[in-house]
């Protein structure tokens, strides 16, 4: 009895998995609502990579499309070694 169940489970399970995905096929993308769009780019300041000696800061980004990372994604270097410790880490 459960291996027939699963039998049917399995194709409609991946019938409704396909057709959730075909349908995103025919939607434009561009009218997707950002809730970052209207948001200034956080104001930083940072050396290259190249050149240790060279500032830059967020008007090297000023009147252009710009993708930067989430910040809150990326502070996981920011963790202090003792808060990593008392985690067994």
């Amino acid at each position: 009895m459960t291996r027939r169940l699963l039998l049917l489970l399995l194709p409609i399970g991946f019938l409704g998995i396909a057709l959730f995905l075909y349908q995103g096929l025919g939607r434009d993308p561009s009218q997707r609502d950002s809730a970052l769009m209207a948001r200034e780019f956080p104001v930083f300041e940072a050396t290259t990579l190249r050149d240790a000696d060279r500032q830059v800061d967020q008007t090297l980004m000023m009147g252009e499309v710009t993708l930067g990372n989430d910040p809150m994604r990326t502070r996981s270097h920011m963790i202090e070694p003792q808060a990593l410790a008392s985690f067994g880490m």
